[in-house]
């Protein structure tokens, strides 16, 4: 032993449960290992197979019981393998679960209120599905009496859409029309002045709002705008094409569930919506109440809670010491999808290691189902934390009085980017997957692409992916302005250099999905033709994506000819980039502005009075101010 721990701890009584504490482990030379417990800071000599064999003691057992599960691999007495567990639970290598769950939060021991106050919706040349969307939440909003603001985003093209909705919201009735907030293209100018005014740059916030001017796509723009509207609150995201209709799961459990990556949600396919709508049960339940259960709360909160069954079984190790520290946070919660999938490919279903996948292997017609339909019941079957997806615009709640990361304004998949923001940034926050879903309908029914193609997100995901883990400690907004600066620099050398560079990164993300699904073919191999089949034609798409003259997101390739998309991936990455590194004063901007009473959405009955004066905010002097 290199170290004595000053005080070492009693173990507890036989029923407790233990596993090993999150250790770093280092070489220590003939045949011995250095394991450094993060918790207790101790560093300890043990002989390489027995390190090997406490490295497998990752689940929360009694010490006899994990004494039993090494006695075959140890050749020693039960007594001796016992005692030997005892002396690393003193030495802090071990960890109770008792002493996890009775840590004391690090946090202020004000209580601060856990309601949701604004429900943003983007939408865009939308009005009738935004009308049915918006007459779904009030009605759930009254049903249950609870007061909220909605804020309508919208990006429509031309006067007209806008006008049209507009229109559309001004007939609902007064008490419902009275809590619709707008923010179209004349309040989002109007804001953007009041922020290029408190000193941020004009292209910045143009980015942020609206986008690059040569891609319509404007979603993320739009969610950008319900973030800076509703700084300071918890706010839920719905999408124009949703209705407020709950589902749940048979049979769920009340438990919270800490999860490992890839473990959160699972999945069920339909081959129509009839099918699925007949499967489901729906609830009659506030959307806000089911996410403010969790939203916004430590896990030290619920641990303590009178009321909270936590089950911490299958938390990783970053968990673990997030929790021991007191500090990890729910900072966002997702409901589920009922009905159209909404992704791209159904790929993330079908390469998954989770043990439902088997059962797709079990049944062709299941199989064939799951590439072909968009239908699916997606969602957590226990209220369940962890800091991997899937990430869902629709049904989004986040605790925004915290600094919370930027959507890219152009292009689908900003929802994914937002969640690896959050993932990568924020290292001790984490997100709720509930056991409910929200009814997504649009009013068409959609199909898969022939081929999948990679997008604009998975470019941004590979960039961010690519950020050092050294990189990522620290506060928020250090993170997010070194995270823009790499964006910044990578997108500033030559065309060339920047495809390069892309091109490494796709390629080091090609060649670790094809090396997981040469483990599964191996595993699988003879049980699952159509799985196998499946995986072939992926294996030669990826293949075929990486060795193209330029690698360029699909989306822009349909819109662009191949130089002009490459030069398009450019500009946006960049764009993002300068967007991460002032995006914490951007939402301290809006804070201020907030004290001063000047918003973003205006109230529904103040819009024609705002058409005449959408230059109004050149007389408002705050530069000289902001920032004091």
């Amino acid at each position: 032993m290199l170290q004595e721990n000053p005080a070492t701890r009693d173990v507890q009584p036989s029923n407790q449960r233990y596993r090993l504490a999150p250790v770093v482990r280092y070489s220590g030379g003939r045949d011995t290992v250095l394991l450094y417990s993060q918790f207790s800071g101790l560093v300890r000599t043990v002989p390489s197979n027995t390190a090997e064999k406490l490295l497998a003691c990752t689940t929360f057992l009694t010490l006899d019981q994990h004494a039993r599960n090494l006695q075959g691999r140890c050749n020693a007495a039960l007594d001796v393998i016992r005692d030997e567990l005892r002396s690393y639970v003193a030495d802090g290598l071990f960890i109770s679960e008792s002493e996890l769950l009775s840590e004391k939060s690090s946090g202020s021991n004000v209580v601060r209120s856990n309601d949701i106050s604004s429900i943003g919706i983007p939408t865009r040349n939308r009005p009738e599905l935004l009308l049915r969307a918006t007459k779904s939440y009030l009605e759930n909003l009254q049903q249950h009496q609870r007061r909220c603001r909605l804020v309508i985003a919208d990006g429509s093209d031309e006067d007209e859409a806008r006008r049209e909705t507009e229109n559309r919201l001004s007939a609902l009735p007064p008490d419902q029309k009275s809590s619709v907030y707008y923010a179209g293209l004349l309040q989002k100018q109007r804001y953007a002045e009041l922020l290029v005014s408190a000193g941020i740059p004009q292209e910045v916030v143009t980015f942020a709002l609206f986008g690059h001017p040569a891609i319509s796509s404007t979603i993320g723009a739009n969610r950008n705008a319900i973030l800076l509207e509703t700084v300071g609150e918890l706010a839920l995201s719905v999408d124009d094409d949703s209705l407020c209709r709950i589902s749940a799961p048979l049979g769920e459990s009340e438990q919270i569930r800490l999860a490992p990556d890839n473990d959160a949600v699972h999945v069920r396919f339909f081959p129509d919506r009839e099918t699925l709508l007949a499967s489901s049960v729906f609830v009659d339940e506030s959307v806000l109440s089911v996410h403010e259960r969790l939203l916004g709360r430590t896990l030290n909160e619920l641990a303590s809670a009178a009321d909270e069954n936590l089950k911490i079984d299958g938390a990783c190790t970053h968990l673990l010491s997030s929790l021991q520290k007191g500090q990890a946070t729910i900072i966002a919660s997702y409901l589920g999808i009922c009905g159209d999938a909404g992704m791209g490919s159904p790929l993330a279903f079908i390469m998954d290691s989770r043990a439902q996948r088997q059962k797709l292997f079990d049944s062709d017609s299941d199989f064939r189902c799951a590439l072909s339909s968009r239908e699916i019941i997606l969602m957590a079957r226990q209220p369940t934390i962890s800091h991997a997806g899937p990430w869902l615009g629709n049904g989004l709640a986040a605790d925004n009085r915290c600094l919370l990361p930027p959507f890219p304004p152009n292009l689908r998949g900003e929802d994914t980017v937002f969640g690896h923001l959050l993932s990568t940034c924020f290292s001790d926050s984490y997100f709720a997957h509930l056991p409910r879903t929200l009814l997504h309908d649009p009013p068409t029914q959609r199909s898969y692409p022939v081929k999948p193609a990679m997008g604009f997100s998975d470019v941004l995901a590979a960039f961010i992916g690519a950020v050092p883990a050294w990189h990522r400690g620290g506060s928020p907004d250090r993170v997010l302005r070194q995270l823009g600066t790499y964006l910044i620099e990578v997108s500033s050398p030559s065309q060339k250099a920047f495809d390069d560079e892309l091109r490494k990164l796709v390629l080091r993300q090609v060649s670790f999905m094809l090396s997981m699904m040469e483990r599964d073919a191996s595993r699988y191999n003879g049980i699952a033709p159509l799985w196998a089949t499946e995986m072939n034609n992926v294996r030669e798409s990826l293949l075929r994506s990486v060795t193209d003259d330029q690698i360029v997101p699909a989306e822009l390739l349909n819109l662009f000819p191949r130089p002009e998309a490459g030069a398009l991936t450019r500009d946006l990455v960049a764009g993002f980039g300068k967007l991460l590194s002032w995006w914490p004063d951007m939402i301290q901007a809006s804070r201020w502005l907030q004290s001063r009473d000047q918003r973003l959405a205006q109230p529904l009955s103040q819009i024609r009075h705002l058409e005449g004066n959408c230059n109004m905010a050149a007389t408002v002097s705050v530069g000289d101010e902001f920032g004091g």
